[in-house]
């Protein structure tokens, strides 16, 4: 008989608890930001992505 086990660690990250506290600042009045500063850091985590799927692409069309 074999034991499979598998986890999961599920929860949000640093960026996104960073995220979450600049809108709720934001929300109360706190910071004075606009949205376009409260949302970067999610701005730049899509940045990421979406430069890391050209290169892929290019890098896939490349060689064929």
């Amino acid at each position: 008989m074999s034991s499979k086990s598998s986890s999961s660690s599920g929860g949000m990250g640093c960026g996104g608890v960073v995220q979450v506290v600049f809108i709720v600042l934001k929300l109360l009045g706190l910071i004075n930001w606009s949205w376009w500063w409260v949302m970067s850091s999610s701005l730049v985590g899509l940045a990421i992505v979406a430069v890391v799927l050209v290169v892929a692409l290019v890098a896939y069309l490349g060689k064929a």
